[in-house]
């Protein structure tokens, strides 16, 4: 053999060598975030190394922490400390692709891909944020603990079309299984799949589960109201602080990831504006990162529950 053919041999092994190793390496990461409410501040974002570590451990090793219950519970992140004010709780919570966890930071081990996102934001008894859409396309790619359901899109006849383009997109992003059916009331309600349920408000503010998940929007995540004049993204006292009268939502219902898998609801004022809010995450979906839910209006992204506007 040449010394030319030699020297070839060698950098092309060295060269599959570095891809091995680099490729080994990404299975292992995750994405970190720390944020305050939702997409109002970003304290960290990084792509950290699981090892079969905790969740405790990870952010331990990327933030400084203030922690109680014999430092199994979180209580503070780069000075950011538990409060209650005027009877106001804020909080850390964490969510695992877009899911409220609801075992200690000390117990969930997180796995390659997954998204581990901390939040410090407002609380009570009465309100909170189970699921949030701004680890998008998360849960659909890595679901939870390394087990991942097939995912359905439900959808009024009419975006049938619609449906279909953001399946193909979630498809592209190695979502393998991604079904589309039309709308019926026993669809919303399998419990076994991650549901996305596409529709105007005219279509599905009557089915049945859709009633109770607004009836109960507090804890259900539906910060969002249909009236007359369009559609109000509401603060999290459930007040409105905005109105628009063509819009559309992206929300994200879920109990917690040891619970029922959780459903996406996008709908709207208008099948056209549903489907610009499809368009957004097939094409734009950068701009719902750190965002609980989301009103689309126009040009313009809503973060919901809105947060600092009264």
């Amino acid at each position: 053999m040449s010394q030319k053919k030699r020297n070839y041999l060698f950098f092309e092994i060295i060269f599959f060598a570095v891809l091995m190793v680099s490729a080994g390496n990404a299975q292992e990461n995750a994405q970190l975030w720390v944020t305050k409410d939702f997409s109002q501040e970003t304290l960290v974002n990084k792509t950290v190394s699981v090892n079969d570590d905790s969740v405790m451990s990870i952010l331990n090793n990327n933030a400084r922490l203030d922690t109680a219950f014999g430092g199994g519970f979180v209580t503070g992140i780069n000075g950011i400390l538990s409060d209650s004010v005027n009877g106001e709780q804020k909080d850390w919570f964490y969510y695992v692709n877009g899911l409220l966890a609801n075992v200690g930071a000390l117990q969930y081990f997180p796995k390659a891909g997954d998204n581990v996102w901390w939040d410090y934001h407002r609380w009570n008894d009465a309100v909170y944020v189970a699921a949030v859409i701004g680890a998008y396309p998360q849960p659909f790619l890595s679901g939870i603990s390394g087990k991942v359901e097939p995912t359905i899109i439900i959808v009024s006849p009419r975006l049938i079309d619609t449906a279909r383009a953001l399946q193909q997109s979630l498809k592209d992003q190695n979502i393998a299984v991604v079904d589309v059916a039309e709308y019926t009331p026993q669809a919303v309600q399998d419990n076994q799949s991650y549901r996305i349920l596409i529709g105007a408000w005219a279509d599905l503010e009557n089915d049945p589960q859709i009633k109770d998940i607004v009836k109960n929007s507090h804890k259900s995540g539906f910060f969002i109201r249909f009236d007359g004049d369009g559609l109000h993204p509401l603060d999290m006292s459930g007040n409105p602080a905005q109105a628009f009268k063509n819009a559309a939502a992206i929300l994200a219902i879920g109990g917690g990831f040891a619970q029922i898998p959780p459903r996406w609801i996008v709908t709207g004022t208008s099948d056209e504006e549903v489907k610009k809010a499809v368009d957004l995450l097939i094409s734009h979906s950068e701009r719902i990162q750190f965002y609980s839910g989301a009103v689309v209006a126009g040009n313009e992204v809503v973060n919901v529950p809105v947060i600092g506007k009264k």
